[in-house]
């Protein structure tokens, strides 16, 4: 072997493509070590065997074979293909080789491993499939703002197509009020930064801002150098539409919630008995500004009748918003609302459709609370009018028994006979009692109640010191405080005591100079208990209620059987008398 015939030898296994000789039949005359390394066989199992056989596992030459299509040509034919015997992709070229007489002898076969060309490429088309397919705009320009790239996504976004827009800078997209943007993006691409979601507004075809969020990389050369920028640009108009809607959907909420603060506030007003109409109106007043839509420009009065009733900064102006104050089917008032500026007038004017809905719904709240105290007042005044009535009543019964009793000691005063003078006494005070208890009733806030503890002691006082003289004194005791009684009870339960008392004083203590008399009155069990009591003589055992004389005595008994009532007599100390009675006679 000749050096030449070395140094091509080395060169034929030193190349890292497969390298073979095959002969017009296809029979593998010569193959270098990267075709043994890559099939994996022997130089024994390859050579002489035909090349289908060997790379095809085939019995024939297939159809697409390049050596066929050299013989066919004269020319060198290239194919690509995946091998079977392996998981990649190869690049086929088949030689001719000629003998002197121009004659096809041989093929050079030359099979080179594309496979990362093929993923390369495969890479690609998904790459620019995915951009031209993407419903956002990627555009890629040069650092001078050349556009270089412009998919179907920018054409959609930005109206212009690639062969409109590629080649002109991308200022072009940049409304005049944001060209200051393009510096801005520019030095922070040349420093190798990425800005990620910038949302801005961008111009298109039709001279229309459109709101873009922006994501701008920028594109390296494979030394690391910035060489470019890609923009991802995405249409946010219909985010923002949703945005807008959400924000006045929010707006309108609060409105509405305002509102209904204010409805309440003015409904619990509805339920305001202790206020008067006047103060119940000043705050509806202050209460109503602040759920309209303008707060701090809002002023409003209530006119009822003669009277008017403002916020501090009340000044009527145009933009007013009113709605009438209706009592008994008559208009009697209004209630006003107005901006003290002018706003923006939508297709509701000046005041939200809501709104002229709350200021009738209001003004029909005011409208009941106005119709309900003026209702309150005519009751006050008709109760006035029957409380002043019956005092004066009360008054004119007790002076005419004041009359009667003063009659009967005039009478008693021209009369000799001591038996008649003190059974006059006693009608007398039989009298008296009735009087007192319209005189109380009279000079009492409460017309229908009297209070128990006062009448005793004024009662007793007038029994006592009638016989109470220089040769006898007799002292007494009460114990009723805190118990009323009503007018239906307080004239029976009057005359029992005076003549149980009265009893007392003229019989008790016949035989000594001093005496005292007790009444208690106590409520238990949902009735009363009457004990009159003293420290006399005590009384006869003789006296049983089948067997009473007398007139007092006998008073007693049907006065007890009017209200319901027990009575019982004993000894303990003096005599007892007890009477319970229910609290309603």
């Amino acid at each position: 072997m000749g050096e030449s015939d070395i140094e091509w030898e080395w060169y034929f296994n030193s190349l890292e493509d497969v390298m073979f000789i095959v002969n017009r039949e296809y029979t593998i005359e010569k193959i270098n070590n990267k075709g043994l390394s890559l099939l994996k066989k022997s130089v024994e199992e390859v050579v002489d065997k035909k090349c289908y056989e060997i790379f095809l596992d085939k019995k024939e030459p297939c159809e697409f074979c390049p050596l066929e299509k050299s013989i066919q040509t004269g020319n060198s034919e290239i194919i690509e293909r995946q091998e079977k015997f392996s998981d990649k992709y190869f690049s086929i070229k088949s030689s001719p080789l000629f003998d002197e007489k121009g004659k096809i002898v041989k093929f050079v076969g030359l099979m080179r491993d594309i496979t990362q060309q093929k993923k390369a490429e495969r890479k690609n088309r998904l790459l620019a499939a995915i951009v031209e397919s993407s419903n956002d705009a990627i555009i890629g320009k040069s650092l001078e703002g050349t556009i270089t790239s412009w998919n179907a996504g920018a054409e959609q976004i930005y109206g212009y197509s690639d062969r409109e827009i590629i080649g002109k800078n991308i200022s072009v997209l940049f409304p005049k009020n944001r060209e200051y943007e393009m510096k801005e993006i520019f030095d922070k691409i040349c420093n190798g930064e990425k800005i990620s979601h910038f949302e801005t507004v961008r111009k298109t075809k039709q001279g229309l801002n459109n709101p873009v969020s922006l994501t701008i990389s920028p594109i390296k050369d494979e030394k690391g150098k910035v060489i470019g920028a890609s923009t991802i640009a995405r249409d946010i108009s219909k985010n923002k539409e949703i945005e807008q809607e959400k924000n006045r959907l929010i707006h309108r909420l609060n409105e509405r919630v305002k509102e209904l603060n204010c409805l309440y506030g003015v409904s619990k007003l509805v339920d305001d008995y202790e206020n008067s109409l006047d103060s119940i109106f000043q705050t509806a007043v202050e209460l109503i500004p602040s759920s309209w839509q303008f707060p701090e420009i809002t002023c409003d009065r209530i006119v009822l009748d003669d009277k008017t009733f403002s916020s501090k900064n009340f000044k009527e102006t145009p933009w007013s918003l009113s709605s009438d104050i209706v009592i008994s089917g008559e208009k009697r008032g209004f209630i006003q609302v107005c901006y003290l500026k002018e706003r923006p007038v939508s297709w509701e004017g000046p005041f939200l459709e809501e709104e002229r809905h709350l200021i009738d719904g209001i003004s029909r709240q005011l409208s009941v609370i106005a119709d309900r105290k003026i209702r309150e007042r005519q009751v006050e005044s008709t109760l006035d009018e029957k409380e002043t009535l019956l005092k004066e009543i009360h008054h004119r019964v007790k002076n005419n028994l004041q009359i009667i009793s003063s009659m009967l000691k005039l009478q008693s005063d021209s009369i000799n006979n001591t038996n008649y003078i003190e059974k006059n006494i006693e009608s007398q005070h039989r009298i008296q009692s009735i009087a007192r208890v319209h005189e109380q009733l009279y000079k009492s806030d409460n017309l229908a109640e009297i209070s128990v503890q006062d009448y005793i002691e004024t009662l007793l006082q007038d029994i006592i010191s009638s016989y109470n003289s220089k040769s006898k004194c007799i002292e007494w005791e009460c114990d009723c405080r805190d118990i009323s009684l009503n007018i239906t009870l307080a004239i029976p339960f009057a005359l029992i005591v005076n003549e149980i008392v009265s009893n007392a004083c003229k019989h008790a203590f016949s035989d000594r100079k001093k005496g005292k008399i007790k009444i208690e009155l106590i409520e238990e069990d949902n009735q009363y208990r009457l004990r009159v009591r003293d420290n006399g003589k005590g009384i006869s055992d003789s006296l049983k209620k089948e067997t009473i004389s007398s007139l007092g005595l006998e008073l007693v008994l049907n006065l007890v059987k009017q209200i319901k009532g027990t009575v019982d007599w004993y000894n303990d100390d003096g005599a007892v008398f007890e009477i319970k009675f229910k609290k309603k006679g």
